[in-house]
């Protein structure tokens, strides 16, 4: 790779902010049974809160966030449920492969690549799935760069379906969107470290409303597993603020589960509450408007090229663009290689073929806090430089300038 700054414009894992860094070295002189840690999990629980705009318990699951979204729908649903899902790319192709591991029944709504869901499409399925237990879906699709209209299914959801509960994969969404859990009538909200918070993979978010609380008390069967239980996760946290509360070291836990199954990570919790505390130090608002502009930039200096973006401009996520190339297909390894070779740049992959993906390109994101000008200006000038070597042609010099109108246009 070239002497210059590496820039990871990838989809995640994605760079740590320095305080995390910083959090990461230190050293645990003790372990998690002892004051100071009560203390770490409680700020981040808060902290996840405020961003969420939610006062539901906030479940911190050791893994990445899939384990989070396995623990919700192992616990949540039983065999004999229906969960309908949306399924908008991968990560909507999760939720669906997550209800079969279940081993509950599926209804999925399949959406072509870079669209989204609208509310009809939701109220339909629902209609004809009048049995259906829950609902699942991607706030941001990042394969596919899109982002779903989560507050207006949750809205009509709760009017027209009040015994629906509705779960949304949050992942990349948390930090770069708006999330408002508790006015969107969101009932599972699950997310992760890493992606927009900038901390490092490791810990599941999971957002609970009681109303799930009530579901899973009425299960007739015993909920699979030991560790991808939100039971077994309750009553430890349940544990930890006890803990906190007497201020006394205490390691002892009665329950099977809890004291068979897993805990929290001390490291990587240290690292998400420095991240976090990043964030509301930067303020949310300034966040999401950093984010939004970064997309919007990027987009801009993409279709100035005289390339498309897979999304239309009013589903376009921020934090993830799909670049589409002219035809059938793009040597998108050969392409990433370049890229960070010669530039320091690592882009998110993307698609070889249309028949896989919807297009043949590039995938871009702009992640926490390198969605910033310096960042967007940085990839499409390498753009400008490598593309016309794949055979693709651009038009020249035009790509910074529009982006510089995104920035430059008055609020």
């Amino acid at each position: 790779m070239s002497h210059v700054d590496p820039l990871n414009l990838s989809c995640g894992q994605t760079a740590l902010y320095p305080a995390a860094l910083k959090a990461l070295s230190c050293q645990l002189d003790a372990p998690i049974y002892y004051p100071p840690f009560p203390d770490v999990v409680v700020s981040c629980v808060g902290h996840i809160q405020s961003l969420m705009h939610t006062n539901n318990e906030i479940l911190l699951i050791t893994g990445s966030a899939i384990y989070g979204e396995e623990a919700a729908m192992s616990t949540v649903l039983e065999p004999e449920d229906l969960c309908v899902t949306v399924n908008t790319g991968v990560f909507g192709q999760v939720l669906t492969d997550l209800v079969k591991t279940a081993g509950s029944n599926n209804g999925e709504i399949n959406i072509p690549p870079g669209k989204v869901v609208s509310v009809e499409e939701i109220r339909a399925a629902l209609r004809n799935q009048p049995n259906a237990k829950m609902l699942a879906l991607v706030h941001v699709e990042t394969t596919a760069g899109t982002s779903n209209p989560v507050a207006d299914i949750g809205v009509m959801m709760r009017r027209e379906f009040p015994d629906v509960l509705l779960m949304v994969d949050a992942v990349s969404s948390l930090g770069s969107l708006p999330l408002h859990v508790d006015e969107w009538n969101i009932d599972i909200c699950c997310s992760s470290s890493q992606k927009c918070l900038n901390a490092p993979q490791g810990i599941a978010i999971v957002s609970i409303s009681e109303r799930v609380w009530k579901v899973i008390e009425k299960r007739t069967s015993a909920i699979p597993g030991l560790c991808l239980d939100l039971m077994t996760w309750k009553k430890w946290h349940q544990s930890v603020r006890a803990e906190r509360d007497s201020s006394q070291v205490d390691s002892s836990y009665t329950e099977y589960k809890c004291v068979h199954g897993p805990s929290g990570s001390y490291t990587l919790l240290n690292a998400l509450r420095a991240s976090l505390e990043e964030i509301l130090r930067e303020g949310e608002s300034d966040v999401l408007k950093r984010h939004e502009s970064a997309g919007k930039a990027l987009r801009a200096g993409i279709r100035a090229m005289g390339l498309e973006v897979l999304a239309a401009e009013e589903d376009a996520a921020p934090c993830s663009t799909c670049v589409v190339m002219p035809g059938n297909q793009f040597d998108v390894q050969r392409y990433m290689q370049t890229v960070h070779r010669d530039y320091g740049i690592a882009t998110a992959g993307g698609s070889a073929v249309v028949e896989k993906n919807g297009y043949a390109g590039s995938r871009v994101g702009l992640m926490g806090f390198v969605a910033r000008p310096d960042s967007v200006f940085r990839l499409l000038a390498a753009m400008e430089d490598v593309l016309p070597d794949f055979g693709i042609n651009i038009m020249r010099g035009r790509a910074e300038a529009a982006a510089q109108t995104v920035y430059h246009k008055p609020a």
